[in-house]
């Protein structure tokens, strides 16, 4: 018996993801017109470490834009810098974001404030997408309660700046350290966290692509 193919919803526009052993990024684009003219999304940054364990850490919100404009401001300068991001469906897309809320409960860290904030383009163009065949179930319930309680991960985020990060070795060690990582430096440059910032796709946006 063939498997059933999942069409791409006509909202869905592209999703790209990158994953190491620390962290994963992902890139959800959608189109918010009939036309498909123009598209929004949001940049999911998942954390392998503890206390994360594979939860939501923080999101960019990308404004809206053509979709030849989406694919240099908010695309290209990832895939410049992490050569192995890669192209993924729409299905792969939600079980990626819903297994790491998923992960958010089970840790017990709330949602970031900024992700809260897109509750209803969350709900519309990401919840709406197909499930994964056994995916385990995220709802816009599970969305509220974890709006409302956890430990809030801008306080996380904050330690971890001012007292070390935990860090889950190869071996399963977990071990404390202190300042920027090698590998944080290597995959975000000097700055970790301003290039994490919205600011500075703020920034970008002011720029002309052409």
């Amino acid at each position: 018996m063939s498997q059933k193919k999942h069409r791409q919803p006509p909202h869905f526009y592209q999703a790209y993801l990158h994953q190491d052993r620390a962290e994963v990024i992902l890139i959800i684009l959608w189109y918010t017109d009939h036309e498909q003219s123009t598209v929004q999304g949001l940049n999911f940054l998942i954390d392998a470490n503890p206390p994360w364990n594979g939860a939501v850490k923080d999101i960019i919100v990308y404004p809206s834009c053509s979709p030849e404009q989406a694919l240099e401001l908010f695309i290209k300068p990832w895939r410049d810098r992490l050569h192995l991001l890669k192209e993924i469906g729409a299905v792969e897309a939600k079980k990626e974001v819903t297994e790491a809320l998923l992960c958010n409960m089970g840790a017990r860290i709330a949602l970031p404030g900024a992700l809260i904030a897109q509750r209803n383009p969350f709900r519309r163009y990401v919840l709406s997408l197909p499930d994964a065949p056994n995916a385990r179930p995220f709802t816009i319930d599970d969305f509220d309660l974890l709006s409302t309680s956890g430990d809030a991960p801008e306080t996380l985020r904050e330690l971890e700046q001012s007292g070390g990060r935990m860090m889950r070795l190869p071996d399963g060690q977990e071990v404390l350290v202190m300042g920027k990582s090698e590998w944080a430096e290597e995959l975000w440059g000097a700055e970790t966290e301003e290039n994490w910032n919205l600011d500075v796709w703020e920034d970008a946006w002011d720029d002309d692509p052409a």
